[in-house]
């Protein structure tokens, strides 16, 4: 395993992570459980690392790059009004279904 990115803030660590996995890409976020039960070890341990095989490190670094730069990001239109997978509308009323 290697170390793609390294990061002092949990959830970056864990939505990189995921994305890492949905691009088959076998992903861990490593030192999660030491630093979360000590925060004042965050330092000592230089944060999460995101670790990944050694043979997805290129691809890794690519998305990693992908990532960083905003390409990735969601519309603010989106994440206020999610699209329906089912029907593809962008409705913000409550749907009893």
């Amino acid at each position: 395993m290697r170390c793609v990115e390294r990061t002092f803030e949990y959830m970056d660590g864990l939505v990189f992570v995921c994305l890492l996995r949905s691009r088959q890409i076998d992903a861990q976020l490593f030192d999660e459980n030491i630093v979360r039960q000590n925060w004042f070890h965050i330092l000592v341990y230089g944060g999460f690392r995101v670790m990944v095989p050694a043979h997805d490190l290129q691809a890794a670094g690519e998305v990693l790059v992908e990532f960083r730069s905003g390409v990735l990001r969601c519309d603010d239109d989106e994440m206020d009004r999610p699209t329906c997978p089912a029907c593809h509308a962008q409705s913000g009323e409550f749907d009893h279904r």
